[in-house]
This record gives structure tokens, C-alpha cells and sequence, in this order.
């Protein structure tokens, strides 16, 4: 039995989105747990989370300008630096990267965030840098 929904995460559709968890199989797989997605009705499988509250400062690097931002948000911890380079690549990819950007569709950007603040830094220290577009 499930304690605690809030502490599984489905980015299924590409949004976090509520679901129907199946509980007859929880407990095979503890950190897995089969569920549908409401927004399609899919069959999914949620993955437990510890979740890491951060704030980012983007630097948002155009040919005419840089915009700064700043942005609060409660992600997944990352895998842990012994997993293997694609694991935390996909990581940044999928909850690092879509915070950076203002908008723009069309021409050379690079995007620069750094961990300002972290509710777990000893597993995503304050300081973490990551670097996309260079």
C-alpha cells in the first residue's frame, strides 16, 4: 500500500499530471508503481521520488542580449554520480533544461544555471552548474 501519493511523480504527456494508482502491485517494485494516466488513460509506472526543492538562476545568452531569471521549483533528485552519464543527462534534459529560454524560436542561444539554493545539498549542492546550447 502506497503511504504517501505526493511522493511519486508522472511526467507522462509531458505534464505532472494526477493519476489512479494501481495498488494491487505496489510493494513488487517499492520505488515503482503501475498507474493511468488521467490526461490519456495510459498505462504508466510511477517512479518514487525524493523531491529536491531549488532555485535556479538562468542566464539566458542571445547574440543582442542576456535576460536573467530566476526560477523556484521542487524536481526529482538526480541519479547519483555512479549511474551512468546518459541517466543524468536525461535528468538535466528533463527537469533542468525546460527552465531555461524565454521564448525565442530562432537563432544561437546558450543557457547558463546555477543552484542558488537547495533543500538536499548533499545529493544537488548549491553551486551545481549546468550549461546547454555552448
Amino acid at each position: 500500500m502506497i503511504e504517501n501519493e505526493a511522493n511519486y511523480i508522472n511526467t507522462h504527456c509531458d505534464v505532472t499530471a494526477q493519476v489512479k494508482l494501481s495498488n494491487s502491485k505496489a510493494g513488487i517494485y517499492p520505488d515503482q508503481v503501475p498507474s493511468v494516466c488521467v490526461v490519456c488513460g495510459a498505462n504508466v509506472v510511477l517512479y518514487q521520488f525524493d523531491p529536491v526543492d531549488v532555485t535556479l538562476e538562468i542566464e539566458n545568452v542571445y547574440p543582442d542580449e542576456t535576460i536573467r531569471t530566476t526560477v523556484e521549483t521542487r524536481i526529482p533528485i538526480p541519479p547519483p554520480p555512479s549511474e551512468s552519464d546518459y541517466e543524468r543527462q536525461d535528468w538535466e534534459d528533463e527537469y533542468i533544461m525546460p527552465e531555461t529560454g524565454t521564448g525565442r524560436t530562432e537563432g544561437d542561444a546558450a543557457y547558463f544555471v546555477t543552484v542558488t539554493k537547495s533543500s538536499r545539498p548533499d545529493v544537488l549542492p548549491v553551486g551545481t552548474e549546468f550549461e546547454y546550447g555552448t
